[in-house]
């Protein structure tokens, strides 16, 4: 670059003028693929768990014959993540084709000007295929440059996403923050509460009941209809997104987990033996 400047100048100003120009079509590419990137490491996990659940529940799949159901659901999640893909591929492939019309629509400035300098003012065409060598020979670099920034951005998802998980606080160390929970007598309130996973149709809305202390009560409903969830929002495994839910007339955002769990006794759905444990 400073050769250019030395050589000339003007030329090397008409270079830069356009330089912006570019830079935001890169930018504005870069961003779409990270936005891109994002979206199909979302679908990536949820081919995984769509997988993984067909696996650990492949008894099931094959009493009720439901083969045909869980193929179906697999396939669609890996269709989706593959469009995704495609969509990635081909914003990134817009990037080759743009830093090479951006370079031509420079040399054709200098092209222009070169020609005006040659005929008005006796310059010769040597002058300006030195300093059209020199503008090469930095353009290149700038062009692995932007390619490999696309790569960068796509890693940068993985990374922010890694930050994410590192900057959520602690169990340990949230479990021992908040009010004390004594002398239970058992009484649960739901006042009103919402929830949802990731953002999707509720698995709870408005919901608002009261259990008494010493009473009994069964929650039915078809199955993904929130009884887990209920429990979970109870045991603080998940907060909801509106709403409040009580331990005798205490509101148990405010307690902390350690006394919310230890005032609950568990027989969980899921089994699962650890090692040494029998």
């Amino acid at each position: 670059a400073s050769v250019m400047v030395v050589q000339d100048p003007t030329m090397s100003l008409i270079s830069a003028a356009a330089l912006p120009v570019i830079f935001l079509s890169v930018s504005t590419i870069t961003r779409k693929i990270k936005s891109l990137a994002r979206g199909e490491t979302e679908l990536a996990a949820q081919v995984q768990s769509i997988g993984t659940e067909a696996i650990d529940g492949i008894r099931t799949i094959k009493s009720f014959q439901l083969e045909d159901k869980a193929i179906a659901s697999f396939a669609k999640a890996v269709r989706k993540m593959e469009r995704r893909g495609v969509q990635i591929n081909r914003t990134s492939a817009l990037m080759s084709p743009l830093m090479e019309t951006g370079g031509g629509f420079i040399i054709g400035l200098f092209l222009i000007y070169a020609s005006w300098q040659t005929l008005g003012n006796g310059k010769t065409p040597g002058e300006f295929m030195a300093f059209i060598t020199a503008f090469l020979l930095a353009y290149e670099p700038a062009k692995r440059l932007a390619r490999v920034n696309v790569d960068i951005q796509k890693l940068m998802v993985a990374v922010e996403q890694m930050y994410d998980l590192i900057d959520t606080p602690e169990q340990r160390q949230l479990a021992t923050a908040g009010e004390r929970l004594t002398g239970v007598e058992g009484g649960i309130r739901f006042e009103d509460v919402a929830f949802s996973y990731g953002g999707n149709s509720p698995a709870l809305h408005g919901v608002s009941f009261e259990v008494r202390p010493r009473e009994k009560l069964a929650i039915v409903g078809r199955s993904g209809a929130g009884k887990t969830t209920v429990v979970n929002l109870i045991l603080r495994l998940m907060e909801p997104d509106r709403g409040r839910i009580f331990i005798d007339d205490k509101d148990i955002a405010k307690i902390s987990l350690a006394d919310v769990r230890d005032n609950i006794a568990l027989v969980s759905q899921d089994i699962f033996l650890f090692e040494g444990s029998i």
